[in-house]
């Protein structure tokens, strides 16, 4: 009785899981993106000083390569 249950109770979610997938096409994508999705400049900039920082290396992101003081603006 209670593999019934089970199976029963992973077929519903599955169900509901599935229900909530959609295909959007590429002209449309542009209707459903909301603004306030759109990274901030500043945020971004500060993320990308606290990973130079904390992992000591700097570049690949166009700019010139540091230590990991964080000492540089």
């Amino acid at each position: 009785m209670f593999r019934h249950w089970v199976g029963f109770g992973l077929l519903l979610s599955a169900l509901i899981a599935g229900s909530g997938c959609a295909v959007v096409p590429a002209y449309q994508r542009g209707y459903l993106a909301d603004p306030t999705m759109e990274r901030d400049p500043l945020e971004d900039r500060s993320i990308r000083k606290l990973h130079t920082a904390r992992e000591a290396a700097g570049g690949g992101g166009g700019s010139a390569s540091g230590g990991g003081c964080a000492c540089s603006n």
